[in-house]
């Protein structure tokens, strides 16, 4: 009987869970699709912007739904050899 009780606890627990998750993303995504409200998409990162004479400066790029919102000087100038490329990945665009 014990054995029993623990099994139907430990399945209402599972569900409640699993209930609970469900409903957590229907309420923060669904609601706001039911009302017309846009969930907003942000995301931020660093690029080295370099002038002919390879001096760069750090930028921290923050986008929000796909456009730029700030873009912040992280660092003073600095001078590199020639030869130096920015082995970050290049982006055509700020915020794709």
């Amino acid at each position: 009987m014990k054995r029993k009780n623990f099994f139907l606890l430990l399945l209402i627990f599972a569900f409640g869970l699993a209930g609970g998750f469900f409903l957590n993303k229907f309420f923060i995504i669904g609601l706001a699709t039911l009302y017309g409200q846009e969930t907003e998409r942000t995301h931020t990162y660093t690029k080295a912007v370099c002038n002919e004479k390879n001096e760069c400066m750090d930028f921290l790029i923050k986008c929000v739904n796909g456009e730029l919102d700030s873009m912040e000087s992280i660092s003073e100038v600095i001078k590199f050899s020639p030869e130096w490329e920015d082995p970050r990945e290049e982006k055509e665009k700020f915020c794709d």
